[in-house]
């Protein structure tokens, strides 16, 4: 299973991911506190954040197959994006128990193809967004 971790009102993803966020119109709309709610152990495969607003990492961590990637995207002003970044950047290998694989600021497909939006709904500079992988 593959989620859309913090989706905004809409997910840009196909339909075979699950969109997960508190302002969800379509998908599992709740906090990241109730994420054990919807997903069993070991069941998640992949996960994309786009500009996380809240603390997540150790919530999904039992969600996950070992080895499954998550992909974070974000803003270096995003406070729950720049310890993540701070630590790749310093060379750090691990970061709250996942291994951090790659970071870069290159724009790719999803950033590309989408329009990514603040909470109050402006849109943000999607050419400063930074990318980092984890894996659990």
């Amino acid at each position: 299973m593959k989620l859309d971790l913090m989706s905004g009102l809409n997910t840009i993803y196909p339909k075979e991911w699950i969109a997960y966020d508190i302002e969800l119109e379509n998908g599992v709309r709740d906090s990241i506190n109730n994420i054990k709610k919807y997903f069993l152990p070991n069941s998640i495969t992949e996960v994309e954040v786009n500009n996380p607003q809240c603390e997540y990492l150790d919530e999904i961590y039992d969600l996950l197959i070992d080895n499954c990637n998550i992909t974070i995207r974000g803003h270096y002003s995003n406070d729950y994006f720049k310890e993540l970044w701070r630590a790749a950047d310093s060379g750090q290998t691990v970061f709250q128990n996942y291994t951090i694989i790659s970071y870069t600021t290159s724009l790719d497909r999803i950033v590309n193809a989408n329009t990514f939006y603040r909470n109050d709904r402006t849109i943000l500079d999607k050419t400063t967004l930074k990318k980092v992988i984890l894996k659990k």
